[in-house]
């Protein structure tokens, strides 16, 4: 399967997370699934980056691939972040430094609801890329980017 067409499909199941979801039985998290992806609300109760952006009231839900049990990607807000992973199953990896190099560099930092963001923003101010605390597993690359740039 192409990028741009998993592309798609998470727009369509962030579309149904969105406009539709279901509910988990246990916690009552928001959920929706389309075509192998699942968008599942943060839960609050975790101790993790996000979930305490969460329970600072912001949209925090994580995007899985379930054939793979793939975390790949992450919601914050309106913006919808893909993991680097996922672009390495599909290009090679001298390409994506070569495209997206410029991108982690010159990160400013800022703190909200106590997590640490570094971010690469736009010419809006949006983070185009993201790290929390400083970690790599916690990083994503804004899916617009990625469609402009990749796609």
């Amino acid at each position: 399967m192409t990028l741009a067409s998993q592309v798609e499909d998470i727009k369509q199941a962030i579309k149904k997370y969105r406009q539709n979801p279901g509910r988990t039985s246990k916690l009552g998290l928001r959920k929706a699934a389309y075509k192998g992806w699942l968008v599942l609300e943060q839960n609050p109760k975790r101790d993790s980056p996000y979930a305490r952006l969460h329970r600072a009231g912001i949209d925090v839900a994580h995007l899985i691939h379930q054939e793979d049990d793939l975390f790949a990607g992450f919601l914050i807000r309106d913006n919808i972040y893909l993991k680097p992973a996922v672009l390495e199953q599909h290009f090679d990896p001298q390409i994506l430094n070569e495209t997206l190099t410029r991108y982690f560099e010159d990160m400013q930092t800022d703190t909200v609801a106590g997590v640490r963001l570094q971010y690469h923003p736009d010419e809006k101010g949006k983070s185009m890329v993201i790290r929390l605390e400083d970690r790599n597993i916690h990083m994503g690359i804004r899916l617009d980017l990625i469609e402009r740039v990749l796609l």
